[in-house]
């Protein structure tokens, strides 16, 4: 079977796991083209008005891939940890889509990532996607296994400093090999939700624009769990949200740390999480002295604006540095 993959929301956190899960399994995996102008202008068209850009973008790769490819992995991801959530509206993606008689039920892989329910139940959804896919029973625990090594290869490698567009690019071109190695004038961190940070259309190439500047960008992936955990005990009280507390965690740990000269937070209008989280951010690196600098898309924000507000935040840093 010809599975497609959106290039969107999670794919960057989860993509090893499942292209190696479904390749164990005997079929061909599918992704979507880079996210343009085209894909967000189908995703727009299909959304209903409350959703936000990384949400409506998702909507366009589901599209990309529809007629391309027999089905569409659409998973419901509620929780990956038992005290946290993602956004609802993860929870829902298939719906969105089913109701607005947009796709076909049979056009997509629907099933429910949940584990406040347990590892139990995650164990019980895999044994349905294989039945779903008729691969056989005994295939499905080394399926499991080689994804799980797979994804810890991944998440290891996100871990010493790299970035996901650099380990899910099919190929880098020389030149901008050469931007990535050398010895980086600062280093800003970037913490925001994966999808708004290394999705370059969203974002309107944020990170390789801090490279062209040579200036290391830092994001949550690069922090061990223990890491950002040191941050979050600044808090009186633990948040809901998964990514939440990785960016709070990592802005946080930088109040004693001081590991990056400035933090740029990528935000979607709209997001509801994000508007407390930023709220928390924003005092405390105003209390503290840290340089903050917010930037909120959506589908009308322009190149042009979003790099005038970097090239200021950066020179800015470089006063900075120098005064100290």
């Amino acid at each position: 079977m010809n599975i497609g993959i959106p290039r969107a929301l999670l794919y960057y956190d989860y993509f090893p796991f499942w292209k190696t899960f479904f390749e164990s399994l005997g079929h061909k995996v599918h992704i979507s083209k880079k996210t343009n102008k085209e894909i967000l202008n189908k995703g727009v068209k299909t959304a209903v008005d409350d959703v936000c850009l990384p949400v409506k973008v998702y909507f366009g790769h589901v599209l990309d891939l529809v007629g391309n490819v027999d089905r569409v992995f659409m998973p419901r991801v509620v929780s990956v940890d038992k005290n946290t959530f993602y956004c609802p509206k993860l929870f829902a993606l298939s719906d969105i889509l089913i109701s607005s008689n947009t796709i076909s039920p049979e056009s997509i892989i629907d099933i429910e990532i949940n584990f406040k329910k347990g590892n139990w139940h995650f164990a019980k959804q895999l044994m349905y996607l294989s039945d779903l896919l008729q691969s056989p029973k005994y295939q499905l625990w080394s399926a499991f296994q080689k994804a799980k090594k797979n994804q810890s290869i991944y998440t290891n490698k996100l871990k010493e400093g790299q970035l996901p567009s650099e380990l899910l690019s099919q190929s880098i071109d020389k030149n901008r090999r050469e931007i990535l190695e050398r010895a980086p004038e600062m280093r800003i961190g970037v913490f925001g939700h994966t999808y708004n940070v290394n999705d370059d259309f969203i974002n309107m190439g944020l990170i390789n624009y801090l490279s062209d500047c040579n200036i290391k960008a830092i994001t949550c992936e690069m922090y061990t769990r223990e890491e950002l955990k040191n941050g979050l005990s600044l808090l009186y009280k633990p948040t809901f949200w998964t990514f939440g507390e990785e960016i709070l965690g990592a802005v946080l740990r930088q109040v004693e740390t001081r590991e990056v000269d400035g933090i740029i937070i990528p935000v979607a209008f709209g997001c509801g999480p994000d508007s407390l989280i930023i709220e928390i951010c924003e005092r405390e690196c105003a209390k503290h002295n840290i340089p903050l600098l917010i930037l909120t898309l959506d589908e009308h924000t322009g190149k042009s604006g979003v790099i005038t507000r970097l090239e200021a935040f950066i020179d800015m840093l470089r006063r900075r540095k120098q005064a100290i």
